[in-house]
Formats: C-alpha cells, sequence, structure tokens
C-alpha cells in the first residue's frame, strides 16, 4: 500500500485488562508449541490444557499436539496447571503462583521462547489463565503466532455474571459457542439463567406445552406496541401487565437431558448455573398454564399466580424440584420484580398487598434455603424510590395499576437473614444501595450498563457489593444478544474484572475494536473481512456516484480524515476535499434535493462480501427493545434504504441500511458501540468528540457470479402508534471496501 496509508489498531492486547502485564516483542508460532502432560492427571486438572488446544484448532485450524513427558525437541513447551499440583510446581517457578497468591480466580503466565507456562490459583484461575493465552495469539495472512508476555492476574469482583433465557433447539449449538467464546473468553463466571417453562416438564407437562402455545398466540397477535400502544399484553380495562418473557426457550421447551449436558458443560468451563424461576410476577408459564392459580384468571394473557391459592405453590414447588434435580444449583433466583396484578382476586381484594408480597418471599425461600439452597431476588420492591407504592394513572391506551409493597420489607428481613439481591435500581441513585445493605443483605447490581453508571469506584467497594450482571431480555440467539448484550457486556466486564479502568471514551473505542471478533466467533461462520488475507480486500473509488458534499446543511463530516487507511486490520478509503465526494438518497415521500435512488456506484468483480462505510444524515428511531417489545426482532430497526447489488446475470440481492442496527447519525460518536457494524473512528466532529462512520458487511451469497454494479435507493420506515414520522434520517455513503473469498493458494504458501 502506498506509503500515506494510516494505521490504526484500537483494539486491546488482552481484554479484560489484566492487573499486571508485561508485553514483549516477540512471536512464537504456534505450530511450535506442543502441551506437556504427565500420565497421570485428573480429566478435570487436564482440561484447560486440552481446552487452549480445542480453541486453537478450532479458531486457527492449528493443531497443537499433546504429549506425556517431555516436549520433542525443536519444540516450544506448552505448562498448563493449577497450583498445589505436584505437575504444576514446575510451572509455577518465577511465577510465584499458591492458592492464596494471587488468589480465588487468579493466575500468572510467562510466553517466552523458551516455553510457555500457566498456573492458576485454582480451577478457575488457570482457565481464566488460557483464556488470556489465547487472546496473545495474532494471526495475519496465515501466520499465527503467540506474542510474549508475562502476566500477573486476578478479579476485582467475585461475581461478574449475564442474564439470559434458557435456549431452545434451535439455538444449543450456538449456547455452547456463547459459553466457551464469550462468557469465558472474557472472564465471566455464572449467568443467571431465566428457565421459566423453557423446560419439558414431567409433573406439569401441561405446563410447558401451554407455554409454547402461548407465545404462538402472542405472535398471532403480532406486535403489540402496533396494536396497543404497550408492549406487553394488557389484562381486563387495558389494565398494564409486565412483560412475557416470550424468548424463554426460543419460545418453546428443551428436554430435561439437553438442558442438563448444558449445565455439566457450563461447571466444565467454571460458570455458575444460577436459574431464574420466576414466582408470583412474569409468572405467565404457571397463570396461562394452569388458570385457577391466575389472580386474574380471565385475563387473555395472565402474568401473575394468586398467593393466596395453595395450588400456586404445589405447582410451582414441583417445578422448583425438577430443576433442582436437572441443573443441580447452589443459588437459585426467584424473580419477583414488577408485581403489578395485585390484591385483584376475591381471595386477596382489600388486604394488605405488602404482607402477601412478603409472605410469598418467605414462603419459596424457606423451602429453597431446606434443600441448601442460596436465594436471590430482584431488589426493586424494597427501593423506595422504585416502590411505586400502589399508584396508578390511566390513558387513552393503557391503565397502569402498580402494587404497594410498602410493608414488605420489615417483614422478610426478619425471616430471611441471607437474602441477596439483584439491583437494577442502582441507577436512582446510591441510596438504592444502602436500603439493601442496611438490612444486611448482600447484592450485585443487575441490568448493568458500565456507561451509564457513574461513581464506580466507590461503590462498587462497598463491602455488600459482590458484582454485577449484564442482562439481555430476549432469545437466547447470535442475532439479539448481539443488539442487546454483547457490546454492554464487553464493556462491562472490564469494570468488573480490573482496576485498570480507560477513560469513557477510550474504553467505548477498544471495545469497538473487539467486537467484529466477538462476531467472528459468535456467528458459527466466518465473517470474511475477520479472515482473508489482506491481498484479497480492495477499496473502492465511489467518486463518479457521489452527489453530496462531506459538509450539508444537516450534517458536518468536514472532520473526516481521508484517504486510504487500514483499521484494525480492515483497508478503507473514505473521501476527503470540499466537492462532491459522498452518496446521499432520501427516503420515499420526502421532500429533499437528494434522489431516492442512485445507480451505478462502481463495483466490480466476484466477492466474498463488500463493506458499506457509511452514516446517517441525522439521528433516527433507536431499536425497539429486541426482546419483549416485539415479536420480529429482525425487523425491529428503522430501515433508511438499502444497497442492491446487481449481478453481471441479472440476479439482484439487498443489504438493508437499519438505523442503530448497522448505522448511528452521523454526530453520534462512539456510544454506539454496533455488533453487527464496525465502529471506525475517522476523524473529528466539530466539537472535538471522535467522528464514527459504520462498516456494514454484506456477506455475499453468490461469491461465484461477478458482481456489476450497485445501487442505493431510500426506505420509508414504519413509525409506531402516536409517534411523529421522523424526516432527513438520510443513509450517507462514504466508502466500499469489496473483499473476494480466499484461494486455494492462500492456504498453501
Amino acid at each position: 500500500m502506498a506509503k500515506r496509508t494510516r494505521r490504526v489498531d484500537t483494539k486491546p492486547a488482552v481484554w479484560p485488562i489484566p492487573q499486571e502485564m508485561q508485553l514483549g516483542r516477540g512471536r512464537i508460532p504456534v505450530e511450535d508449541l506442543v502441551i506437556v502432560l504427565p500420565k497421570q492427571m485428573s480429566e478435570q486438572d487436564a482440561y484447560p490444557a486440552k481446552l487452549f488446544a480445542e480453541v486453537v484448532a478450532d479458531h486457527h485450524l492449528i493443531t497443537v499436539p499433546i504429549v506425556h513427558g517431555r516436549a520433542p525437541r525443536g519444540k516450544v513447551p506448552v505448562l498448563i496447571g493449577r497450583a498445589g499440583l505436584k505437575y504444576s510446581a514446575g510451572a509455577a517457578k518465577g511465577l510465584k503462583v499458591t492458592k492464596s497468591n494471587p488468589g480465588a480466580e487468579g493466575y500468572a503466565l510467562s510466553v517466552t521462547k523458551k516455553g510457555v507456562r500457566v498456573v492458576g490459583s485454582d480451577y478457575r484461575g488457570a482457565l481464566f489463565g488460557v483464556q488470556t493465552l489465547l487472546e496473545l495469539i495474532e494471526s495475519k495472512d496465515g501466520k499465527v503466532g503467540l506474542r510474549e508476555a508475562k502476566v500477573r492476574d486476578w478479579p476485582y469482583l467475585p461475581m461478574r455474571y449475564v442474564h439470559v433465557f434458557v435456549p431452545g433447539k434451535e439455538t444449543l449449538a450456538f449456547f455452547k459457542r456463547y459459553m466457551r467464546d464469550f462468557l469465558l473468553r472474557y472472564k465471566f463466571n455464572g449467568m443467571i439463567l431465566e428457565v421459566a417453562a423453557g423446560m419439558r416438564f414431567d409433573s406439569h407437562p401441561e405446563i410447558s406445552t401451554a407455554y409454547a402455545k402461548m407465545v404462538k398466540e402472542l405472535c398471532a397477535v403480532g406486535d403489540l406496541t402496533y396494536v396497543q400502544n404497550e408492549s406487553c399484553p394488557l389484562g381486563p380495562d387495558k389494565r398494564f401487565q409486565d412483560t412475557t418473557h416470550r424468548g424463554v426457550g426460543y419460545g418453546s421447551y428443551i428436554e430435561k437431558d439437553e438442558l442438563r449436558e448444558l449445565a455439566r458443560y457450563a461447571r466444565k468451563l467454571g460458570l455458575d448455573v444460577m436459574p431464574e424461576i420466576q414466582s408470583l410476577s412474569h409468572a405467565y408459564y404457571i397463570a396461562y398454564g394452569d388458570r385457577e392459580t391466575a389472580e386474574i384468571p380471565e385475563a387473555l394473557f395472565p402474568d401473575t399466580y394468586c398467593p393466596n391459592n395453595p395450588k400456586s405453590y404445589r405447582i410451582l414447588f414441583d417445578i422448583m424440584e425438577e430443576y433442582l434435580e436437572v441443573l443441580e444449583p447452589t443459588r437459585v433466583h426467584i424473580g419477583h420484580d414488577e408485581w403489578r396484578a395485585a390484591g385483584v382476586c376475591p381471595r386477596c381484594r382489600g388486604k394488605d398487598t405488602g404482607k402477601f408480597f412478603a409472605r410469598d418471599v418467605i414462603k419459596i425461600y424457606k423451602w429453597l434455603r431446606a434443600r441448601g439452597v442460596e436465594v436471590w431476588m430482584w431488589g426493586d420492591h424494597f427501593v423506595s424510590s422504585h416502590n411505586l407504592k400502589g399508584r396508578e394513572s390511566r390513558s387513552k391506551h393503557v391503565w397502569y395499576c402498580f402494587a404497594d409493597t410498602e410493608s414488605a420489607p420489615d417483614l422478610i428481613e426478619k425471616e430471611c437473614p441471607d437474602l441477596k439481591f439483584t439491583n437494577w435500581s442502582w441507577s436512582q441513585g446510591p441510596h438504592t444501595d444502602k436500603e439493601l445493605s442496611a438490612r444486611g443483605w448482600e447484592f450485585m447490581y443487575g441490568n448493568f450498563a458500565g456507561l451509564r453508571f457513574r461513581d464506580w469506584a466507590t461503590r462498587s467497594a462497598q463491602p455488600a457489593c459482590l458484582g454485577g450482571e449484564v442482562s439481555s431480555w430476549s432469545a437466547a440467539e447470535e442475532f439479539e444478544l448481539g443488539r442487546q448484550q454483547f457490546p454492554n457486556a464487553t464493556y462491562s466486564i472490564n469494570m468488573f474484572w480490573s482496576k485498570h479502568w480507560p477513560s469513557r471514551a477510550k474504553g467505548m473505542e477498544m471495545v469497538a475494536g473487539l467486537l467484529p471478533d466477538v462476531r467472528q466467533r459468535m456467528s458459527g461462520e466466518d465473517v470474511p473481512s475477520s479472515v482473508v488475507w489482506s491481498r484479497r480486500i480492495h477499496t473502492v473509488n465511489i467518486s463518479k456516484a457521489a452527489n453530496a458534499r462531506l459538509k450539508e446543511r444537516t450534517w458536518d463530516l468536514s472532520g473526516l480524515t481521508g484517504g486510504t487507511m487500514v483499521f484494525n486490520g480492515l483497508p478503507l478509503r473514505l473521501p476527503r476535499g470540499r466537492g462532491k465526494s459522498a452518496v446521499v438518497v432520501s427516503r420515499p415521500g420526502e421532500r429533499s434535493r437528494y434522489p431516492v435512488m442512485v445507480e451505478g456506484i462502481p463495483v466490480k468483480g466476484k466477492y466474498k462480501s463488500l463493506v458499506f462505510f457509511h452514516a446517517a444524515a441525522k439521528a433516527g428511531r433507536r431499536p425497539v427493545h429486541a426482546g419483549d417489545a416485539t415479536m420480529y426482532p429482525r425487523d425491529s430497526a428503522d430501515p433508511l434504504g438499502c444497497y442492491e447489488i446487481v449481478y453481471e446475470n441479472g440476479q439482484k440481492d439487498l443489504a438493508v441500511i437499519r438505523y442503530g442496527e448497522n448505522v448511528g447519525a452521523w454526530d453520534q460518536g462512539l456510544p454506539a458501540m454496533f455488533y453487527h457494524a464496525r465502529s471506525i473512528v475517522a476523524g473529528a466532529l466539530p466539537d472535538g468528540r471522535p467522528l464514527v462512520v459504520w462498516g456494514f458487511e454484506w456477506v455475499n451469497p453468490r461469491p461465484e457470479i461477478a458482481i456489476s454494479q450497485v445501487n442505493m435507493f431510500g426506505i420509508r420506515g414504519r413509525t409506531r402508534p402516536g409517534r411523529e414520522y421522523l424526516e432527513g434520517v438520510y443513509p450517507i455513503l462514504l466508502g466500499i471496501t469489496a473483499i473476494e473469498r480466499p484461494r486455494l493458494e492462500d492456504y498453501r504458501t
């Protein structure tokens, strides 16, 4: 490439940032590595080393042999183990690792040309050391090398969780990748696994099948926000209910053996599985499955069971018993957030709903504690600023009615001294922590969002704070977790694990650089821009189709650093100058100086993918919540337009430009860390913030047919009832990078 090509690399070498790390300049070819194990070793103790070989094979197509005794001459020995083993004593020399130093989940590693050593203080520490070793592997154009380094590392907080729905049959393979190549990779150590009726029950098969039927009925109703202006089903008289969590089990259920195998695999990866068995609230699966238990049985989709009906607990405890047998958990989360339908049925009407709430919690708590299980629940009904204390309001569309639970905390405190909480009220201030800790209750921050958390250093240092969990409220599948969880979780884990917290802007830039690698691992398929050799990547000059300047009335991209650059390994060419250098289309039905369609953008050749670098002329509608708020998450982001790919044989394909999914506003900057597009820092905005454009990769389903040109046209988006249509949200195309498919010689050189 030309000498003027700028190279920008924002990806951190290791994430989360280790407590202590020294990086060397040398690289050891991965083909030279050999794992050395003793002949006698338990399966569990050998697993971290075998996991290293497994992941290298899966991600780099290189076999790292495992030998017993000594490494062959000319090979670099790899020793991986945990402190306390006779085998690990030699590996630990110079690393000074014991069971107590650096401590639980800690590890140390050394990578030199003489050998590679990874020693954990315990089993999890050994696994986490392996993840750091995997991150030190660098691959480019067929050359795969392990970077020389010395690391000593340990976690800042003991509980680093995610919240996720139990997968369905269709997503079991993805879920295993998710656990191994995302959660373990970034040093999470547990998940709150919401299970509801996502497993076929022996004791109550009617509950499982009724839940699957309910989801089909919800889909038949359609997107509720467009039907009733609220995302959850409404009860009688348009009464507000809580969300359905219809993504549990991918809208159905899996078999016991399938869930049991997932739990075993999670334990093998060092991941704690805390099942969330929603009770009282968000209990559609019970109340819909057996309407005799429902607080409002006449509701089309009842969401709450009656806490004064003994049958509610016969069903609940039967279900809990089955989950305890299958998952063998040490902790169970009992839900209890957002209780809405309270004091409605004849058994409950006119009585203290706070006492009902407390009695329900105490009854479930004692049942679980009698079985040696630690009990967790959501904390919103225990926080004064979050407890709506029986308030209600009516609008044209919805009757909002909230339960009064003000009397519950005092009653529960007496009976449940070691109850633990997920505090998702944290954004309302530090008083939310104190209202829990003052009663002697420990907590972790729930629904955590690292970009929005303030005063982290002080609040996370409280003795009552055990950690945090990053939620998703969607089906456990790649697209929806990509929208909801991966960017936030990748950013937040550095706050949970490390004491090195970069500035907000720097941290976002680093995470944006990591997300293409996350997508490559999570998709289960090769993303061409992440795997192809650099000689197969070509930038496209789009100037002949340009019809707009970088600075116009509604946007100012004049701070774009134009020319050719290589951003985190991907070449791209961006415009510069004052003339027309961008391609803009308007949307049908709007008055605009720009055409609705531009034809003949010059892209010619056989390509495996095209990466479109673009921005939006102004802020558009944020996508609706890609879980409970839509039945059709892949169509929930506003379409601004399409790239129409035209093949030489006349066939066509479309790449849809969706706001908030693969493109952001021109002045949005780094807070938009998209999973479905690369965030490219490419200059400065007028106010000095980083100027970001987004690289949206369309993967060609017909790479053997030559592309003759690309057209671009606008689409008029969909607006939910009661919301004004936003005009002027036009897509701005700034560049295209074309990527050939790999050739045989790429693998043979």
